[in-house]
């Protein structure tokens, strides 16, 4: 068997198991495969520059490079092979399209990868930068991934853009970034993305401060104090996982973060890097970071 007709065996395989979940939906197999190769609609993906308001494909390793080191962007990794990256397409370009009529000032540009053949130059430059940031290509890949990057650092993820809706990225889009913007025509920044309150207790040479944090805020507040009786209109810890922030306190050279079945590991490292890189916090000097007591920095 050679080498070519064993990558085709694999993808079909790979095919099959990623489509089960659009089956389930209720896609028909004749739309099934009908989607397989499905290519992206003529005139949405740039091939040449980047252009407001659309899809800009990058082709090289090098473009790649420069992506991460100048956008603020979103980026969606996409193969021809896959249904549901065939539907995150789908999507994305919902998305767009609607931003663009909402947005009449602030055009949105969504970087893509195209990864089909699994190999390849901008392959290893993907892979490469996916284990900085702590992830696998098999956690992502096929099933239609986009990422909300800034200077290359992953803010927010969705492992299927096919599975939120178009006003669930919208909301996520504007919270995060206010705008995703086209290189060097609206510049960007990320304000707010994560509200910082009573940050001077950190200065006042307390033994512990504590805190409650999610993607939207963080909290800090005296120790003598209990997590569930600090509310805000972003963060509520609650017993039994029943709020949408996590607990921490904060010691000499020590974070300690409470387990909460909704946070996983990648999810806590993403939103403690956002954290520290907020102008607040830029003196702040925190000790090694640990979730369910084990250490993740």
């Amino acid at each position: 068997m050679s080498q070519t007709t064993r990558r085709r065996i694999v993808k079909w395989i790979i095919f099959a198991a990623l489509a089960i979940p659009g089956v389930l939906r209720g896609t028909s197999y004749r739309d099934l495969f009908s989607w397989s190769r499905v290519k992206p609609p003529a005139g949405f993906i740039a091939d040449g520059p980047a252009l407001a308001g659309r899809m800009e494909t990058i082709k090289t390793a090098e473009e790649f490079r420069a992506m991460l080191s100048e956008q603020d962007c979103l980026l969606f990794v996409d193969v021809d092979w896959s249904l549901e990256a065939a539907l995150s397409r789908r999507r994305l370009e919902d998305f767009i399209r609607v931003w663009n009529q909402q947005n009449h000032s602030r055009a949105v540009v969504v970087f893509r990868v195209d990864l089909t053949n699994g190999e390849g130059h901008i392959w290893n430059e993907v892979v490469a930068w996916l284990k900085k940031q702590n992830l696998h290509m098999w956690e992502t890949g096929g099933v239609g991934p986009a990422f909300w990057l800034r200077r290359g650092k992953i803010f927010d993820l969705t492992r299927s853009a096919a599975t939120v809706t178009v006003p669930e990225l919208l909301a996520k889009t504007s919270h995060l970034a206010g705008a995703i913007a086209a290189p060097a025509r609206f510049p960007l920044t990320l304000v707010d993305a994560v509200r910082v309150l009573n940050a001077e207790l950190l200065g006042q040479n307390a033994s512990s401060v504590k805190f409650i944090l999610n993607e939207r805020a963080v909290v800090f507040f005296p120790a003598t104090q209990q997590h569930r009786d600090v509310k805000t209109h972003e963060l509520s810890y609650e017993d039994d996982y029943r709020g949408n922030a996590v607990a921490g306190l904060i010691t000499p050279g020590r974070v300690e973060i409470r387990f909460h079945q909704a946070f996983s590991d990648e999810r806590i490292r993403t939103i403690w890097s956002r954290l520290l890189a907020e102008p607040e916090l830029a003196t702040s000097a925190f000790g090694t970071l640990y979730y369910q007591g084990r250490q993740l920095q």
